[in-house]
C-alpha cells in the first residue's frame, strides 16, 4: 500500500505495509526483491553482486534462475525535469552460471509505462542522492569510532546500492550519527535533532552532547553514550540516524519532503513490548511521504496497525509462496487475539502445561468435579497461586470471575 493510492484512503497508516510469516518461508527474500527492483535502470553500476539469492536444484533441465518484476511508480526527484518518467516497467534476471559456480545478472529491462514529456527518448535516472530505497538487514549495527570508514563503502558501491545494502550483507555497517549531524549548519541540524527527539522510544532522550566522539543520551534521566546503551535502543537508533542520514542527503532543507521506500527486517528487532506498541504509527506519523515495508514476528505490532496494513506470506505448492490477507480485522486486538486470527496459533502456553489442560478437559467432561476444579485453576493462575491483582485491568477481572468460579465449584 502506498499513501497516494486509493487503497490508502481512510487507512489510519496509510504508508505502512507489515509482513508476516514464519521463519524461511522468504520474508527477507520479499524484501530483497523489492529494494531490488528500484536499482534495476542502473544495478549493473550499482556494485551489487547476487550470492545465494536463488534456491539451488538437482532437477534435470531445470534452469537455476530466478526473475524478478515489478511496476515502479517514481516521484519528480529521480529524474531531470524534461524527461520525468511516471511509471515503468522493470524486471531482471539473476542465474546461477554452473561454469563460475557464481549467481550473475542474466538480462536487465526496463520499459516506459507513462510519460507527460512528449519526447521519445528516455531520460536517464539519476544515481545520485535521489532517496530510491533504503533497506535494513536484522543483522544491521554501527561501527564504533574511529574504525567506521564511510569513504571506503562508498568506493567499493554506488551511493544506490550503499542504501540498501545492509539488507544484503551484514558487514555493510549503518552511518553513525556522529560522522555526520554535528558538520550540519544550524537550521538544517534543528529538523534532525526535532525528528529524532519525536522518534526515540518512552524513557530514552537525545541529549546532542558529545562524549569522546560518542553521542550521548539520557535513559531514565541518567546520561548515557551510545555504545554502552541496551542493544534494542542501539538498534533502533543506528537504523533511524542511517535513514536521518539518507534523507538529508536528498533534501537538505526538508528531510520530510522526500519520497522513497523504506524497507525494514525484523522492525521489532529486540524491542520491549511496551515499544512494540507505538514503534510502527510513530514511523507512520513522522514520515509521511515514505513508504514502508516491515517485517515482524510480533502480534503486538501486528496489532498496532489495520487489516488493511497486513500481508501474510505462507506456503505454497511447488515450494513457491503466497502473500494473502488476514481474514479479519486486527486493530485492536489484544496479542493472543492475533496470535490466534492472523498466527494459527491454538495456544500461548507453555507446551507441557497445555497438555496437562486439555487431560484435564476431557477428565472434566465425565464429571470429575476435581479435575475441572484444577482446570479452572489451571486456566486464571497457570501453576502459580491465586494471587489477586487490585487494579481495574482486564486480567484482573478475569482472575476475580475465576476466583468466584472455583470457591463455588
Amino acid at each position: 500500500m502506498h499513501p497516494d493510492s486509493p487503497r490508502a484512503e481512510g487507512v489510519r497508516f496509510p504508508n505502512i505495509n507489515v509482513v508476516l510469516g514464519a521463519n524461511g518461508v522468504g520474508k527477507t527474500t520479499l524484501l530483497r526483491a523489492a529494494a531490488l527492483v528500484t536499482l534495476t535502470p542502473f544495478v549493473g553500476q550499482t556494485g551489487f553482486r547476487p550470492y545465494n539469492l536463488i534456491r539451488k536444484t538437482s532437477k534435470p533441465n531445470n534452469p537455476i534462475s530466478s526473475t524478478l518484476k515489478a511496476i515502479l511508480k517514481y516521484h519528480t526527484e529521480a529524474f531531470d525535469a524534461k524527461g520525468e518518467i511516471l511509471e515503468a516497467l522493470t524486471f531482471f534476471t539473476i542465474k546461477f552460471n554452473e561454469d563460475i559456480q557464481e549467481e550473475v545478472l542474466e538480462s536487465l529491462k526496463f520499459a516506459v509505462l507513462k510519460r507527460n514529456s512528449q519526447e521519445s527518448k528516455v531520460k536517464t535516472i539519476k544515481d545520485d542522492n535521489s532517496v530510491g530505497a533504503i533497506a535494513y538487514g536484522a543483522m544491521r549495527r554501527v561501527e564504533r569510532l574511529p574504525s567506521y570508514e564511510l569513504d571506503a563503502q562508498n568506493r567499493q558501491y554506488s551511493y544506490s546500492y550503499l542504501k540498501i545494502a545492509n539488507l544484503f550483507d551484514s558487514r555493510v555497517v549503518l552511518t553513525p550519527l556522529v560522522t555526520w549531524l554535528p558538520q550540519l549548519p544550524k537550521s538544517e541540524k534543528k529538523q534532525i535533532l526535532e525528528l529524532f527527539s519525536s522518534l526515540m522510544p518512552a524513557k530514552l532522550e537525545f541529549s546532542d552532547s558529545i562524549d569522546r566522539r560518542e553521542f550521548s543520551f539520557y535513559h531514565n534521566k541518567i546520561l548515557v553514550p551510545f555504545d554502552a546503551l541496551a542493544d534494542g535502543h542501539r538498534s533502533y537508533i543506528g537504523w533511524v540516524s542511517d535513514l536521518l542520514y539518507h534523507l538529508h542527503r536528498a533534501n537538505p532543507k526538508n528531510v520530510l519532503d522526500v519520497h522513497g521506500v523504506v524497507l525494514v527486517d525484523e522492525v521489532d528487532l529486540l524491542a520491549h513490548p511496551t515499544w512494540q506498541r507505538t514503534l510502527v504509527p510513530t514511523l507512520s506519523k513522522t514520515f509521511p511521504k515514505l513508504q514502508f515495508i516491515l517485517t515482524t514476528h510480533s502480534p503486538i505490532v501486528a496489532a498496532s496497525v489495520e487489516a488493511a496494513n497486513l500481508f501474510i506470506l505462507e506456503p505454497a505448492r511447488g515450494g513457491t509462496v503466497k502473500l494473502t490477507r488476514p481474514d479479519a480485522e486486527v486493530y485492536g486486538l489484544n496479542a493472543q487475539q492475533v496470535l490466534h486470527e492472523v498466527f494459527g496459533m491454538d495456544s500461548t502456553r507453555a507446551e507441557g502445561f497445555d497438555r496437562t489442560l486439555k487431560s484435564l478437559v476431557k477428565k472434566s467432561r465425565t464429571g470429575d468435579r476435581a479435575a475441572a476444579h484444577a482446570l479452572m485453576q489451571g486456566l486464571a493462575f497457570g501453576t502459580g497461586k491465586p494471587l489477586m491483582l487490585e487494579d481495574d485491568s482486564e486480567l484482573a477481572k478475569i482472575q476475580k470471575s475465576a476466583q468466584e468460579l472455583l470457591e463455588k465449584a
